[in-house]
C-alpha cells in the first residue's frame, strides 16, 4: 500500500467488473453535472494535452477557442506552472487579448495581464474577494484568481447568446448520451439557461431528464431571486424537466487549497476557508425546506461537512425540515457520519477525483485528515444514501472509469465499497417512466441507449 493511505485491518473485495459481462441498466444517473459548462468546455483550448505553459504556442489557438475576443483554455494544473508567478507564462500567449485558462478543478482561473486590467478595475476595491486574488511573496499579481473572484469575471466578460447556450446544452446532451446517461443533475443552471431549457422542451430537443439546481452566488441572490423565481416556475410540470432546488458552495477544492477543513494544509497555517457565514446559509436553508425545495451544497473538505450537518441539525431541532444534498463529500470525519443519520440527506459522491487528486494529497494533507479520504463505505454501512456522478466537465462522464477509480482507491488504502458499485449510479426515483430509458453495456462500452419517444411541451 501507498505510504500515507494505509489503514490497518483492510480487507477489501474485488470492484465489480462490469467490462466482464453484458450490462443493461435503466435510467442511468449522473448525480452531479455542470450542463452548460460541460458543453462549453469542447470549445475551450485543452490545457491538459501539455506538459508545461511553456509548450503552448500562440499559433495553437483555435477560432472556437474565442468568446467575444477572450481566449478560453481549461485543465491546467500547478504541475504546468513553469513560473511561480503564472502571469509570465500566460502573457507571452496573448500580449493584447484577454486570456482566461480555467484550472482542472475549475475554483481558480489563470488570467493574462490584457484580462487582468479588464477585470480589476471591478473586484480590487471589493473587500471579500481580496483573499482570492493571488500575489506573490513581493505583493506582485499571479494573474490567478481563485472562487468567488473567479467566478465574479463572468459578469464583465460577454454572456453567452440564447443561441449559444443552446448549443453547448445540445453539445453536452450528446456527449452525455454517448456514455449512456439518460438522466442527468445539474447543479449550476441560471435563469438564462433555465429559459433556453423550456423552450427546447417545448421543441422537442430533450432527450436526456434532468433535475435541475440553480446556483446561488450570495445569500440575498438566493432569497430574493432564485427561490422565487423556482417557486413560480415550478408551478409548470415538464417531462424532461424537475426544478429539484438551489445549490451554494461552502467552500473550495483540494487542488486550489480552498476546500475547508479540521487541520490545516500540510505546512502551512491555513485549512482553507467557508465561503457563506452560518448565518446566511441557514437562512437560504430555512427558505428552501419551508417551500419543499431541496437544499445541496458544494461541501468537500471534512470541516464543510460538519459544519453543513450541524447546521442542518439546529434547523431539525426547531421542527423545519427538509432535503440536504452534499455535494463532493471527498472527505468525511466518522463522527459526522454519525450527525447524519437523523437527517433526509444524500452525499453525491464523484470516485474519479480520486484519480486526479492522488498525485498530491500525500503533499497537501496530513495523515490524521488523509484517514477521512472517500468514505463511500463508511456512509453504506451507516446506511446514509449516496450517489456517484462524475463533476462533468472537470471529470469525464464514464462509469468505467469510476470502475477504475474505485479499484486504484482500494489498492491504496481507502476502504473498498462492499457492494456493486452500479447500484449508486440509478435514478433514485422509480418509476414506469425511468424504465423506458435502458443503457446497454458490453465490455465496459456503451453499445446502446434505448430511449421514450421524444416529447414536446410539458
Amino acid at each position: 500500500m501507498k505510504k500515507g493511505f494505509s489503514r490497518a485491518g483492510l480487507n477489501p473485495s474485488p470492484s465489480e467488473h462490469m467490462h466482464d459481462n453484458k450490462t443493461s441498466i435503466s435510467a442511468l444517473y449522473d448525480s452531479h453535472v455542470h450542463w452548460l459548462m460541460t458543453g462549453e468546455k469542447k470549445s475551450y483550448f485543452d490545457i491538459q494535452k501539455y506538459r508545461c505553459l511553456s509548450d503552448i504556442a500562440p499559433s495553437d489557438f483555435q477560432p472556437q477557442n474565442y468568446r467575444g475576443g477572450w481566449i478560453f483554455g481549461f485543465g491546467w494544473t500547478d504541475s504546468q506552472l513553469v513560473n511561480a508567478n503564472g502571469l509570465k507564462d500566460v502573457d507571452r500567449l496573448s500580449p493584447t487579448s484577454p486570456l482566461c485558462f480555467i484550472k482542472k478543478d475549475a475554483h481558480s482561473c489563470l488570467l493574462n495581464s490584457a484580462a487582468l486590467k479588464h477585470i480589476l478595475p471591478h473586484i480590487e476595491n471589493v473587500p471579500t474577494l481580496q483573499p482570492f486574488i493571488e500575489r506573490d511573496s513581493s505583493g506582485a499579481l499571479t494573474g490567478v484568481l481563485k472562487e468567488s473572484a473567479f467566478y465574479s469575471i463572468y459578469a464583465h466578460i460577454p454572456a453567452l447568446s440564447p443561441s449559444e447556450i443552446r448549443r453547448c446544452l445540445l453539445v453536452a446532451q450528446d456527449y452525455f448520451l454517448d456514455n449512456g446517461f439518460t438522466h442527468i443533475r445539474d447543479m449550476t443552471c441560471s435563469m438564462p439557461q433555465w429559459s433556453v431549457l423550456k423552450d427546447m422542451q417545448k421543441n422537442g430537443e430533450l432527450k436526456v431528464v434532468a433535475d435541475i439546481n440553480f446556483n446561488a452566488e450570495t445569500s440575498s441572490h438566493a432569497l430574493e431571486t432564485l427561490i422565487p423565481f423556482a417557486l413560480l416556475e415550478r408551478a409548470t410540470k415538464y417531462r424532461n424537466l424537475n426544478i429539484q432546488g438551489i445549490k451554494i458552495f461552502s467552500d473550495g477544492s483540494l487542488g486550489s487549497n480552498t476546500a475547508w477543513l479540521f487541520e490545516n494544509y500540510k505546512g502551512t497555517k491555513q485549512n482553507g476557508i467557508g465561503l457563506w457565514s452560518n448565518e446566511d446559509m441557514l437562512s437560504v436553508m430555512k427558505q428552501c425546506w419551508q417551500n419543499s425545495l431541496e437544499f445541496s451544497v458544494h461541501a468537500l473538505g471534512d470541516k464543510a461537512v460538519d459544519s453543513v450537518v450541524d447546521l442542518a441539525r439546529s434547523l431539525y431541532s426547531q421542527k423545519i425540515r427538509g432535503y440536504l444534498n452534499l455535494e463532493h463529500v471527498q472527505l468525511l470525519a466518522p463522527e459526522t457520519i454519525i450527525k447524519m443519520k437523523s437527517l433526509f440527506v444524500r452525499c453525491h459522491m464523484q470516485p474519479s477525483h480520486w484519480l486526479s487528486d492522488k498525485k498530491f494529497l500525500n503533499e497537501k494533507l496530513n495523515h490524521k485528515t488523509l484517514k477521512n479520504l472517500f468514505a463511500w463505505e463508511a456512509l453504506r454501512r451507516a446506511k446514509v444514501p449516496f450517489s456517484f456522478g462524475s463533476d462533468s466537465p472537470i471529470e469525464e462522464a464514464s462509469v468505467d472509469l469510476t470502475r477504475i477509480a474505485l479499484e486504484d482507491s482500494a489498492q491504496a488504502g481507502i476502504e473498498a465499497l462492499q457492494e456493486p458499485f452500479l447500484s449508486f449510479y440509478t435514478y433514485p426515483v422509480t418509476s414506469n417512466d425511468s424504465k423506458l430509458y435502458v443503457t446497454h453495456f458490453e465490455n465496459g462500452k456503451v453499445i446502446k441507449v434505448d430511449l421514450p419517444p421524444i416529447h414536446t411541451g410539458n
